[in-house]
């Protein structure tokens, strides 16, 4: 029972966690396996029976490689709504722009800045995107703030500019390799979460079987 509780109960909250990630599909950060990493470094890795150690290990290498190449589209990403943003609006910059979506809950002005690379990355414009957080919001209006390199401040609202903008970063970061492989690499590495995940609750709920 100790080992259900010390080891595989804290194996079940990172898994959970990490699977609740892979199935975002926008995910450009680090996931790490963290419980596991920390296991390895002390006597709760020899808790776990040697199989099943070799298959965490193996999973959490997949998982870091996978979580660079996220981390390296989100970069790859950042650089190609900076020269979309210059070819487009015509305005130089090194940093992309901030989206501002403002809406009505209720009877209350409320607004959101979602990241923009986040947003090209779930493929989801910046209005949608607001709609998933704030379901009951209405009259959203999008403003987009673009601060150039001498630090003069454009504001874009949606238009058909605007759609040419969103439309060109979304080819371009489709047809980019890091994106092809993090989007299928993300199937891969999200099944073999579950599997693990199936693995350790069979070790919580019959512990004397291991």
């Amino acid at each position: 029972m100790k080992i259900a509780e010390v080891v595989y109960g804290n194996l079940f909250k990172s898994l959970r966690n990490i699977i609740q990630s892979l199935e975002s599909k926008c995910q450009i950060y680090w996931i790490s396996f963290d419980s596991w990493k920390e296991f390895q470094q002390d006597h709760r890795y020899f808790m776990v029976d040697e199989n099943f150690r070799d298959e965490l290990d193996d999973f959490s290498k997949k998982l870091d490689s996978y979580s660079q190449a996220a981390v390296n589209m989100g970069s790859e990403v950042r650089k190609i709504v900076v020269e979309e943003t210059q070819r487009v609006f015509g305005i130089e910059v090194t940093e992309i722009p901030r989206p501002e979506v403002t809406f009505l809950r209720g009877y209350s002005h409320s607004s959101m800045m979602p990241d923009l690379v986040q947003c090209l990355v779930s493929e989801t414009d910046p209005i949608d995107y607001t709609k998933r957080t704030h379901s009951e919001a209405s009259g959203l209006e999008l403003t987009l703030t673009i601060t150039s390199i001498d630090n003069k401040i454009s504001k874009i609202s949606y238009s058909p500019e605007f759609e040419g903008f969103w439309e060109s970063c979304l080819r371009r970061m489709k047809e980019n390799v890091t994106y092809k492989f993090v989007t299928e690499e993300n199937h891969k590495i999200l099944k073999e979460a579950k599997k693990v995940r199936e693995e350790v609750i069979k070790r919580i709920e019959k512990p004397w079987k291991i």
